[in-house]
């Protein structure tokens, strides 16, 4: 089952507070690995569990702040990625 966060998550406390709950639910469910990588142009980071992409989070920021984090874990749109020389990029 996906959940999403019914609101959007705001300020620095509460996202990181958000990340790293996140984080120990991910550990659970075995090895957690996360990559730095180029998703739509921009930073963003993939998240793997046991080698598998878990979910991806596209950073938007501005003036050295991240302002927002989109969140992608949604299975059939995740199907669509693979990992490429650090990209994610469309599969075939």
């Amino acid at each position: 089952m996906v959940s999403a966060a019914i609101q959007p998550v705001v300020g620095r406390t509460r996202i990181v507070l958000v990340m790293l709950q996140l984080a120990r639910r991910l550990e659970e469910g075995g090895t957690v690995e996360f990559r730095w990588l180029t998703l739509n142009s921009a930073p963003a980071i993939v998240v793997l569990v046991d080698g598998l992409i878990h979910s991806t989070l596209q950073l938007d920021a501005a003036e050295g702040l991240i302002k927002r984090i989109y969140v992608v874990s949604n299975p059939d749109k995740l199907r669509r990625l693979a990992l490429v020389g650090g990209c994610a990029a469309a599969r075939p």
